[in-house]
């Protein structure tokens, strides 16, 4: 995992702090182990000076410009106040490094009280920011901005304006011996510093259970030493001098890791982890995916496309897309492709921009391979010819034979309007001596494919019997029909009722359908009926119900199409609130067919927005005397 990459273990930290006590303790206490080697550069110090000054320079350019790049494009895990105000920490080491004796003069008079100053301030405002920072890393970072390196160069200037203008005002650091009280005192504050930075960020480790990066104590512990030397030598030019800048220098080149590791290279490594993960994913898909630059150059090519093209990233990358297309280079119709050993094939391929800043800078292809899907349809087409051919005639003769049959009943009645010529909706009467088998249905679709489906499914309608089946078997057959005899991309939604005229009994099964409405004259009010089930088509073996209710004299159903629930003009677009508004109004001692028809003028006259599908009404009352009509016919 990405932690585990970059977590600096408690032994490798506490084996640098070891090895960083051992040579303190070596330089500090043992010098003369060191004097032969310190012979050797004395005469050379200042250049051996600017050597470690330039490199406590660089590094702390380098950490203000891993703070800058970070802000720019995500947010920080080590808090922004650190680099922003390392820029000043820089700029304060690089007039003393030219301000130093023995340096030509660039920014005026070399001394070394302004020098002095300009290594104190630059060594306070390490340590303040560090603590400042420490303390900040328990606390969740926000994107910064650019404000507080805007602070920091103010800062920069007004310290710098005062120390090269008004350095006759400041107080000496430097005595004959070396650093007087004050001096020592600042040195002493910038180790203090440090050491409440190590309680700190201990405490985060103990008690928190923060996964603090090691080189954060790292950085303390060197800097601590190298405030003990800069307190104890004689002169700028002695050993001790040259061992605090030495310690100074890996203090800062730790704190330099952290800010890279944290700040700009986790990041990375993290989104070239998510992009590695969305190839991953997008090998799993069963659709080819080709990523191209903005000139067709294939860069990316998922498992499924190499199958389909028959190529590997060593022939395809790099490559044009185009030379895939069996049309020609820089054509972009891609109904046919071509593999890589040239066979072609059919496909079905769409193009998508990849913008930035709106710009194009690439194209991403999604590509499917037609060979199996048209060779299984031909087979199937050639399979169901006749019996289509056969089965859709009987359906329009029965279609025929029964369209007026409802028109002889008063207790039953439908209109349907059609948005087009051909009529998608679909419905089916069935009057036997005591059952009437009601449906209303709605095919995907308008125009002539809805218009053939709805004669097939007419036709499977025919098979049904409402004496030995129930609603839902009826679905479900009517289900298996449809997936078999239909596009997959088609479907039928349908709502069937079975209503035994001698008791009054409503057996109903939806598939998918809008709920009947159900008036009760006893009470006035209006009931939904529905059950599950999804519509005809979708899945290979839906599951379907079948309820019942009852029917006393003066009720009546409604069944419908969702042409007259849906209105796009209002804000709830399908709603049959309008429909049921219109049972409450209609005169419902009319025949049902008359009711049907003054319930669409009333839905229609209501609507906002003009309608956009076909409709359909279905109306069944509950006629008074019915049930004693039906005994007096038995004997």
């Amino acid at each position: 995992m990405l932690s585990q990459v970059y977590r600096r273990s408690s032994f490798r930290t506490g084996a640098i702090i070891a090895l960083l006590v051992v040579l303190f303790v070596l330089t500090f206490f043992f010098p003369p182990l060191f004097e032969s080697f310190f012979s050797l550069v004395k005469d050379s110090f200042i250049s051996i000076h600017l050597l470690f000054e330039i490199t406590a320079i660089f590094t702390s350019f380098s950490i203000a410009l891993y703070g800058w790049v970070s802000t720019r494009h995500m947010e920080q895990e080590i808090p922004p106040l650190l680099p922003a105000f390392f820029l000043a920490v820089a700029v304060f080491d690089l007039f003393h490094a030219f301000t130093f004796m023995g340096m030509p003069e660039f920014f005026g008079e070399v001394n070394n009280h302004n020098s002095t100053w300009f290594w104190t301030v630059a060594r306070l405002t390490e340590a303040v920011v560090f603590l400042a920072s420490a303390s900040l890393l328990s606390r969740k970072q926000q994107k910064p901005s650019h404000n507080l390196f805007l602070l920091a160069a103010a800062y920069t200037v007004f310290v710098s304006y005062v120390i090269f203008s008004e350095s006759f005002f400041l107080p000496q650091l430097l005595g004959e011996n070396g650093p007087n009280q004050l001096k020592v005192l600042l040195e002493t504050i910038v180790a203090v510093l440090h050491l409440t930075a190590i309680f700190v960020l201990f405490r985060q480790v103990r008690h928190e259970k923060r996964n603090v990066p090691g080189e954060f104590f790292i950085a303390s512990v060197a800097i601590i030493f190298a405030s003990i030397f800069f307190m104890s030598y004689s002169t700028t030019t002695d050993f001790f001098s040259l061992s605090g800048h030495i310690f100074k220098a890996i203090g800062y080149v730790a704190i330099m890791r952290v800010v890279y590791l944290r700040n700009i290279e986790e990041p990375f490594l993290k989104i070239k982890l998510l992009h590695d993960r969305n190839r991953s994913i997008l090998n799993t898909v069963d659709i080819g995916m080709i990523e191209t630059d903005a000139h067709g150059v294939i860069r990316f090519l998922n498992i499924p496309a190499k199958l389909a093209l028959q190529t590997s990233d060593q022939q395809g990358l790099g490559k044009s897309v185009y030379t895939f297309n069996a049309a020609g280079e820089n054509v972009h119709d891609f109904t046919t492709m071509k593999r890589t050993n040239g066979e072609q094939f059919p496909a079905e391929v769409e193009r998508f921009p990849l913008m930035e800043k709106g710009r194009v800078t690439g194209y991403v292809y999604t590509m499917r391979d037609l060979t199996d899907a048209i060779r299984q349809e031909e087979m199937e087409k050639e399979q169901q010819q006749l019996e289509f051919e056969l089965k859709t005639a009987a359906a329009v003769q029965n279609s025929l034979l029964q369209s007026n049959t409802h028109n002889q009943h008063d207790h039953i009645g439908v209109i349907s309007i059609p948005y087009r010529q051909l009529n998608g909706d679909f419905y089916d009467i069935n009057v036997t001596r005591n059952y009437t088998l009601f449906s209303v249905a709605d095919v995907s679709g308008k125009g002539i494919p809805a218009a053939i489906q709805m004669s097939m499914i007419t036709y499977a309608m025919e098979q049904s019997n409402p004496m030995i089946e129930e609603p839902h078997e009826v679905l479900g057959s009517l289900n298996h029909f449809v997936s078999r005899y239909t596009a997959d991309t088609n479907f039928i939604t349908m709502f069937i009722c079975f209503f035994n005229e001698l008791t009054g009994e409503l057996a109903y099964s939806s598939g998918g359908h809008e709920p009947a409405l159900v008036y009760r004259a006893a009470t006035g009010e209006i009931e939904e009926l529905q059950t599950k089930g999804a519509g005809l088509g979708f899945i290979e073996t839906p599951t379907y119900e079948t309820r019942f209710t009852r029917l006393f004299d003066g009720d009546f159903v409604v069944l419908y199409t969702d042409g007259i629930s849906e209105d796009r003009g209002r804000e709830e677009i399908d709603s049959p609130d309008v429909l049921k508004a219109g049972m409450l109004q209609v005169d419902r001692s009319l025949p049902a067919r008359i009711v049907a028809e003054n319930l669409l003028d009333y839905v229609q006259a209501n609507k906002i927005a003009p309608a956009t599908d076909d409709q359909t009404i279905a109306v069944l009352k509950k006629m008074e005397n019915r049930r004693a009509a039906g005994k007096e016919s038995q004997v």
